[in-house]
């Protein structure tokens, strides 16, 4: 026969109350291991070469971040803003800025940085 509806009722509270305890001793165990290990830096430059943002004019919307996405096989970078409809962004190894739009068209990775609208991401 079956367990009656106190004691299922009991027995998940039981569980669920075990899995939080245990997610929260790993989590705990998480954050003091990080903390022996003293702090952690990220790195800048997610690909070589190549800037973790890029600011563009968006005309009437002021200026866009494009945050790097990938790298493709032919070593070109693709940027993407955190937009409602993403606008991609190429730029060559060459450092050549390739789009279908207005945003940083024409530029390159050195006109950029130049102009202060390149970097890359760093800890603090």
């Amino acid at each position: 026969m079956g367990m009656d509806t106190e004691s299922r009722r009991t027995s998940r509270w039981s569980r669920s109350r075990w899995s939080r305890r245990g997610l929260l001793g790993c989590l705990a165990g998480l954050m003091l291991g990080g903390t022996l290990a003293g702090p952690m830096e990220a790195r800048a430059g997610i690909f070589e070469g190549f800037p973790d943002v890029l600011l563009c004019d968006g005309g009437p919307v002021g200026m866009v971040a494009f945050y790097v996405s990938f790298r493709e096989p032919n070593g070109s970078v693709t940027y993407r803003a955190l937009v409602k409809a993403p606008v991609p962004i190429r730029v060559t190894p060459g450092g050549r800025v390739e789009t279908d739009r207005k945003f940083c068209a024409g530029d390159t990775l050195e006109k950029l940085r130049e102009a202060g609208r390149a970097f890359d991401l760093t800890g603090s």
